[in-house]
């Protein structure tokens, strides 16, 4: 199927009651569902699944500005656990990518509309390693010694 066609009408009005009994299944009303948060809605779904995290961590690593690292960084609260090569792995994509780095979702210096950043978050996933954002910042100063060797 073209890409183009894979929202037509009848390709909708075919699935659509598979798509109903499934987004029934895991705790939403389809009668309640925006379309226009539907892109986002099926993020945060899908960020239960190791394969959705590992898509995450690759879209981090590959951001391409300030603004796209807010839209990625909207989706921490939906991360729930991560495993610790999956955390290793963000933490470095997070780390090699100035975008990332400096984008106020991930900094989280305006929490007010972007959120609290990643920080507390890395601290949430791992708390043995992590039980602070001093235990952070010390890893990622050694990532960028690391890396410059």
């Amino acid at each position: 199927m073209a890409a183009k066609n894979l929202f037509n009408g009848s390709f909708m009005m075919k699935h659509m009651s598979f798509y109903t009994q499934n987004v029934q299944k895991i705790g939403y009303d389809p009668a309640q569902i925006q379309w226009n948060d539907l892109p986002e809605k099926l993020v945060k779904l899908l960020l239960k699944y190791d394969q959705m995290k590992d898509a995450f961590i690759i879209a981090v690593k590959r951001c391409g500005s300030f603004d796209h690292g807010n839209i990625l960084a909207k989706q921490f609260p939906n991360i729930k656990s991560l495993t610790p090569k999956q955390l290793n792995d963000l933490i470095s994509a997070w780390q090699s990518n100035r975008e990332a780095i400096n984008s106020f979702g991930f900094d989280g210096s305006h929490q007010q509309h972007y959120g609290i950043g990643i920080i507390p978050f890395i601290t949430k996933w791992d708390s043995h390693r992590f039980p602070d954002k001093s235990a952070v910042a010390t890893y990622c100063r050694e990532l960028q010694r690391v890396a410059k060797l």
